[in-house]
């Protein structure tokens, strides 16, 4: 078969140390369409991702990353840190991808936003969280769910802090296992 990138261009913000989203996004690519990466900053690489800093990097300014993204005219932006958002609330992620929206002409989606998405999707109110986050963020994941309805049942971390490249570095096995741990007895929905 053969592309004719005609479909879509994706472009997608993505913090400068994920080594993770844009392998992943091209193995979800979907056929005739592109993906075009901004990376963002804000935060110290050496420290581990606490609450405090992923906030920090969620109320950065991000006009200028904007206008760099929206340079290749994208159907669509996607803003790719889950924890920039969630620790400030469902209002605030609801807000930036509304600034996105406006300030690049293009849909939105934030991570945070389309997880909850995606679990209104399939119809699940209760579910197994896990994540390679911090204690302190998969509390304020877990309220962000809550405030969107949704019961975290079960619950799992890493059980280390992880730095900013540790995380990228989970196996597909640790990443399994993981999920695994957080897994309801009842689940409501197959893992996502």
């Amino acid at each position: 078969m053969t592309e004719t990138r005609t479909a879509a261009k994706i472009g997608v913000l993505v913090p400068f140390t994920n080594t993770n989203l844009e392998p992943d996004m091209e193995m979800l690519r979907p056929p005739n369409t592109t993906i075009h990466f901004q990376r963002i900053g804000g935060y110290d690489v050496d420290e581990i991702p606490g609450s405090d800093q992923m906030a920090g990097l969620g109320a950065s300014d991000i006009s200028h990353d904007l206008r760099m993204i929206s340079g290749v005219r994208p159907d669509v932006v996607l803003y790719g840190c889950t924890s920039a958002t969630l620790t400030h609330g469902p209002s605030f992620d609801a807000e930036l991808a509304q600034q996105i929206k406006s300030e690049s002409g293009a849909l939105s989606l934030t991570a945070a936003g389309s997880l909850i998405a995606a679990i209104k999707t399939l119809e699940a109110t209760k579910v197994g969280f896990s994540s390679p986050y911090l204690g302190e963020i998969n509390v304020q994941a877990m309220d962000f769910m809550a405030q969107n309805g949704i019961e975290t049942v079960r619950y799992a971390d890493v059980g280390r802090k992880l730095g900013k490249y540790g995380q990228g570095e989970l196996t597909p096995d640790e990443v399994c296992d993981l999920a695994g741990q957080a897994e309801p007895p009842q689940p409501q929905a197959p893992r996502l």
